[in-house]
């Protein structure tokens, strides 16, 4: 308490003299209580820096800065934005100069729906089409949704007691009415559709009942099919995410509500169009991605306000849950002005998954590099090819329209200025990983195919990883059946300072007898399939074409580990092929190569190299 220092020595065999310790503190108080309630208000005063406050607010800030930071990269958030179908969020990004992703440059080749009479011109194509082929949902149909049961189950539980009118805006074929009327038959419902096509299917639909009635309409632009008619339940199901206005489709809807009626709204949540079109090529719809954040901004303040998620059977490819959310409240009054959603909190607060770019060095005349993009599309925000030129190479952009890369804008090629048979493999594919610019690079060769390349998807995370290692299939079909399988990191972290070492068999590191540090396994038959040693013929083929290249790596990464196990191998590969040529006979370059792979397995042995001496067994 600032009186004066006293040193208590140690004891004499090293110990903290405890007793000495505690006397001499306690003899400061004795007959003193001043100083302990000042001792005591200096300690409570203290203590208030240790409660939760503190640390729960630097943990919120902490949060909201990684969120920030996250969302701070606008390739990264744009993508993220257009993967959601979020085209109002992605326009707030449009001052920016936005990548050519696929899924941007898709989602802005939507129609712009500027004026409401595209937008329904859009919806008469689309349920017109629908309905030709076979595909509007009927009652059935629409009761197996998860949105649907929880609809009935509100209107079952707080709403529907009696004779009642409702509304369903955006009600196209009239499923859902379908399905109430049968379970309500003592309310009448009105269906209204932007589409008459629709329409037109509804009133089919439901040609034999008798408490349903169906109209064209758009609310929003001062179309109201029943002015008048108020009611005391407005639905309106998977409809605003399709709107240019939602907010102010909100407000005419509780506009047509009796006093205390209530208003039901469900949207889906996560990224359920995605999904749809990768499954199905169906057309992308949606406007506007609603998040709970959004919700409340809009919504929050509504009397009785009642929100429910349902979460789908599965998750996006990504990991992303997908469902929808049903938000309900009452109209108590006068119709209360919605919010807007806070768009700095919005652009600041995503989690957007990081983004890959695919890395390729192949001849031009290759041959099977369509099967293989085929395998990666749907995963490649950008895919470089670095072409190594042959004699009779044709331009690139020949070679774009022979591989099926016509306006394809993310993807880039250009010729090597390094040939890899001449100047090293390594050299070539850094060539490709030097114009990389996403977070994530994966390389692939033409004569590859990626399996499940979506379960890849969840892993482009800010995570504790540099690198993934996946499963790499060596297939045959001589012998029949899978050569080998080993693991080589095939999936690196752009920025990081990897580059490629080894001339031929080359490897991802930050140097020549290095490896990444941090390597996840990938499991869920996440791998590469290789068809490139197909044969003996071809294999023996390929050993050839790479052995002067092999020879030229020890020389030029005598120190790199991985390239004394593979010059191990190699060698014996040699002496296997000269023994089958000669018939069996040995001869001294044979000697002499057993010799030279015996002293590096040595060299394993004396080193420890556990990993090595197996593989070379």
């Amino acid at each position: 308490i600032g009186e004066e220092i006293r040193l208590i020595p140690y004891m004499a065999d090293g110990s903290v003299a405890d007793a000495t310790f505690v006397n001499a503190i306690a003899s400061q108080f004795q007959g003193s209580s001043e100083k302990w309630e000042s001792l005591a208000k200096i300690a409570y005063d203290r203590g208030k820096q240790y409660g939760w406050e503190k640390p729960t607010g630097e943990l919120v800030e902490l949060v909201g800065r990684t969120l920030h930071e996250r969302s701070s990269n606008i390739p990264r958030l744009a993508k993220h934005f257009a993967y959601y179908s979020d085209r109002a969020a992605l326009k707030k990004l449009v001052d920016f100069e936005l990548p050519p992703f696929p899924e941007i440059v898709t989602f802005f080749k939507k129609t712009d729906f500027t004026e409401a009479v595209s937008l329904k011109e859009f919806y008469e194509e689309e349920n017109a089409l629908a309905i030709a082929n076979g595909n509007s949902p009927d009652a059935e149909e629409i009761a197996k949704l998860k949105v649907s049961q929880d609809t009935v189950n509100i209107l079952n539980m707080e709403l529907l007691k009696g004779p009642m009118t409702v509304l369903d805006y955006g009600c196209r074929v009239g499923a859902l009415i379908s399905l109430l009327a049968r379970q309500f038959p003592e309310c009448t419902f009105y269906g209204v559709d932007i589409a008459d096509a629709a329409i037109k299917e509804a009133k089919k639909k439901n040609k034999d009942s008798t408490n349903t009635h169906f109209a064209q309409g758009d609310i929003l632009n001062g179309n109201n099919p029943f002015p008048d008619k108020k009611f005391d339940v407005v639905l309106c199901q998977e409809t605003l995410e399709h709107v240019i206005d939602p907010s102010a489709l909100v407000t005419e809807l509780e506009k047509l509500l009796n006093n205390n009626g209530r208003i039901v709204l469900t949207m889906p949540t996560g990224p359920l169009e995605s999904v749809s079109h990768w499954q199905r090529e169906t057309a992308w719809e949606h406007i506007q991605h609603f998040e709970y954040a959004d919700v409340d901004d809009l919504w929050g303040h509504k009397p009785g306000l009642k929100k429910l998620f349902s979460g789908y059977d599965q998750n996006a490819p990504g990991g992303e849950p997908i469902g929808g959310q049903t938000i309900t409240w009452l109209k108590n009054g006068t119709v209360k002005e919605n919010g807007t959603i806070d768009w700095e909190r919005k652009l600041k607060v995503q989690a957007p998954r990081e983004t890959l770019s695919i890395c390729m060095i192949v001849a031009s005349d290759a041959s099977s590099i369509v099967r293989t993009l085929r395998t990666i599309e749907d995963i490649a925000d950008e895919i470089i090819i670095g072409v190594d030129e042959k004699n009779t190479a044709p331009d690139l952009v020949e070679l774009r329209d022979r591989w099926d890369l016509e306006g394809k804008e993310h993807v880039q090629m250009f010729w090597l200025k390094n040939p890899p048979l001449e100047k090293g493999f390594d050299k070539a594919r850094n060539e490709t990983v030097k114009v990389a610019t996403c977070d994530w690079i994966l390389w692939i060769d033409s004569d590859e195919e990626f399996v499940y390349p979506k379960k890849l998807l969840k892993y482009l995370r800010p995570n504790c990883y540099e690198a993934y290692a996946l499963a790499h299939n060596h297939l045959s079909s001589e012998p029949a059946g899978v050569l080998k399988i080993d693991y080589p990191c095939r999936l690196f972290r752009n920025g990081l300072g990897f580059k490629f070492f080894g001339m031929v068999h080359e490897h991802p590191s930050r140097e020549a007898d290095d490896v990444p540090k941090h390597v996840m396994m990938l499991g869920e038959n996440i791998g590469i399939q290789h068809t490139g040693y197909i044969n003996e013929e071809v294999r023996q083929e390929r050993f050839h074409r790479n052995w002067p290249l092999m020879i030229r790596d020890r020389e030029k990464y005598p120190m790199r580990s991985l390239g004394e196990f593979l010059m191990l191998r190699d060698l014996l590969h040699v002496i296997k092929f000269e023994l089958q040529k000669s018939g069996g006979k040995l001869d001294e370059n044979m000697h002499n190569m057993a010799v030279e792979a015996l002293t590096i397995f040595d060299k394993f042995i004396e080193k420890k190299e556990i990993r090595f001496i197996i593989e070379s067994l």
